[in-house]
């Protein structure tokens, strides 16, 4: 599946918001787990993580 999403993804000129929220039904399995990544700040988590490792990365070089 994440295969297919990002073949999808770039073969389409549609952002990934729109299409995500066209295969999400609304009160199904996905929608609560994006839900509860929203109200918990999954996005700010991942950024924060990433930062590190990219600053860990350059001391190590």
């Amino acid at each position: 599946t994440v295969g297919g999403a990002a073949d999808l993804l770039a073969s389409s000129d549609d952002s990934p918001e729109d299409l995500r929220s066209r295969v999400t039904s609304k009160g199904g399995t996905t929608a609560a787990a994006i839900e509860t990544f929203n109200e918990q700040g999954l996005r700010e988590m991942v950024n924060a993580a990433m930062k590190s490792a990219f600053i860990r990365s350059k001391e190590l070089s």
